[in-house]
């Protein structure tokens, strides 16, 4: 099996993953209801429960969840979701994984993204779309690859860029899942080596229990700092009206 492949049935598997308490959660807060207090969304759920810090209304996070001994839902550990992900609008609609393997088995992804990014500029009428894949462009003249995806109706981003030398093919990474949080790592390509870091210790608890089967050598830690590797918030044009 070829490296793209692997790699894209582990971000399959990760990318299926459901509510589990066990793991961080994605949640959307309503509104404020009392002190400390929140009506909250999570998944298809309205529940109200009490956070440590205080939360911005229409804005989405990650959270660890949990239940005491009477029953109060208390969430902490709270990380706001990257800015492309605090809507679902512009996202784009991907049925598969098969246009992320199509770029992971390119000999120049960045190019290939780059024509596929031009035609659908030239073909969109919507101006959403028009600001994400604008944004997109953006992010290749920076020489990332900047992918905010909605696959199977659930959010999903993945960016990466290239750095090669004369020793090593590094890729540098990060991925945001619904139910996994953020991560970030480098890989080298040239030695098969992955080092990976969790948002959350839970995630890297998970992972380290369901990477065994990853065809390279993996050094996975927790970091509650992590940040993408581009986050740009101007298009190539304003659209207004």
């Amino acid at each position: 099996m070829s490296l793209a492949k692997s790699l894209t049935r582990a971000l399959k598997t990760h990318h299926t993953i459901r509510f589990n308490a066990a793991l961080p959660i994605s949640i959307e807060v309503l509104e404020k209801v009392g002190h400390g207090r929140y009506r909250l969304k999570v998944g298809h759920k309205e529940m109200t429960t009490r956070s440590h810090k205080e939360l911005g209304v229409a804005q989405r996070y990650w959270g660890n969840f949990s239940e005491s001994k009477e029953g109060i839902l208390t969430i902490s550990h709270l990380r706001l979701k990257p800015r492309v992900l605090q809507s679902d609008e512009g996202l784009l609609e991907m049925e598969s994984f098969d246009f992320l393997e199509m770029l992971l088995e390119a000999k120049e992804p960045s190019l290939v993204l780059k024509q596929w990014l031009l035609h659908e500029l030239y073909l969109t009428q919507s101006k959403s779309l028009f600001h994400t894949l604008s944004s997109m462009l953006l992010a290749l003249h920076e020489g990332i690859i900047h992918l905010p995806l909605m696959i199977q109706e659930r959010p999903f981003l993945i960016q990466w860029k290239e750095n090669k030398n004369l020793n090593d093919s590094l890729v540098d990474f990060y991925l945001a899942y619904e139910n996994l949080g953020a991560l970030r790592g480098t890989l080298n390509l040239m030695k098969h080596t992955l080092t990976l870091e969790a948002l959350f210790e839970r995630t890297a608890t998970f992972l380290k229990h369901h990477t065994q089967a990853l065809p390279f050598a993996l050094s996975l830690s927790p970091n509650d700092t992590l940040t993408p590797l581009w986050e740009g918030t101007h298009a190539l044009l304003d659209v207004k009206g």
